[in-house]
């Protein structure tokens, strides 16, 4: 009797840990799956609106059955991303994407994997307005950058003998990484003339300012810029520094580069 109950108990250990070693197998899958589809920058884009989000999908914990909890940044795309409140649910098609975002607005997107996810953006005024959210590769936001840069430098208008040459020194494209706080920004000045005011556009992924003029005093472009503050460039040598000033104290440096790009 005794022997056969400790046979028993054997065989139910057993079958505990194949059921065991079947739920890890089934999690580590879906992490998979989560990790190809979805770990990676994606551009929001709403309906009507020309200034894009971003949202950058970093991990995923499970929380139940097939609800995830998913660690992700978001915002505005030429500014900084932060955290928000995100979950998807796997589904055996694809994926439910419910967002929260910092002033309370909600997004809904579903997706089979394939690198689009279509929703609704539910703005904390109630109003609705249809949305989609593209996975962006390496290589896409080489090739935008690079369009983008292409278009600028074929409208840089090289300065006159009559422009300062402190001040024409700033004419061309910059680009450069602001760190953890900012991320990538590129700088078109494309026209300076004689009085020092210049022509000159701002650009971050997936979205591109429009064209604004600020006189440079003293060899220093300065102009509005993120969070309320006031952006200051000046060349040394072969770089264009940049300083950031918060309104309530605060602030940030980058060193840009010159673009160097070929149009045909």
């Amino acid at each position: 009797m005794f022997r056969y109950m400790s046979q028993c108990l054997k065989s139910f250990f057993i079958l505990l840990s194949v059921s065991v070693a079947t739920g890890s197998v089934a999690a580590e899958t879906d992490m998979q799956r989560i990790k190809r589809d979805l770990v990676s920058a994606w551009i929001v884009e709403v309906q009507g609106e020309a200034r894009t989000r971003t949202l950058h999908i970093r991990g995923a914990e499970r929380r139940q059955d097939d609800v995830w909890e998913l660690d992700a940044i978001y915002g505005w795309t030429d500014t900084r991303q932060t955290s928000v409140k995100a979950e998807l649910t796997v589904k055996s098609d694809g994926y439910k994407l419910t967002l929260t975002t910092q002033a309370n607005s909600v997004i809904v997107a579903e997706g089979s994997g394939a690198g689009i996810l279509t929703g609704t953006f539910t703005a904390n005024s109630g109003a609705v307005k249809p949305l989609k959210i593209a996975r962006v590769t390496d290589k896409a936001l080489s090739k935008f950058h690079t369009d983008i840069a292409a278009a600028a430098n074929r409208a840089i208008v090289q300065p006159g003998s009559d422009v300062p040459a402190a001040c024409a020194s700033l004419v061309g494209g910059w680009t450069g990484n602001w760190g953890t706080y900012g991320g990538e920004e590129w700088l078109w000045v494309v026209q300076v003339d004689a009085s020092c005011v210049a022509k000159y556009q701002f650009g971050r992924t997936g979205y591109w300012g429009p064209f604004r003029t600020a006189e440079i005093q003293k060899g220093v472009l300065s102009t509005p810029c993120a969070h309320g503050g006031t952006c200051s460039y000046e060349r040394h040598g072969d770089e264009l520094w940049g300083n950031w000033r918060g309104r309530a104290g605060g602030s940030n440096g980058i060193a840009l580069k010159k673009v160097q790009i070929e149009t045909k």
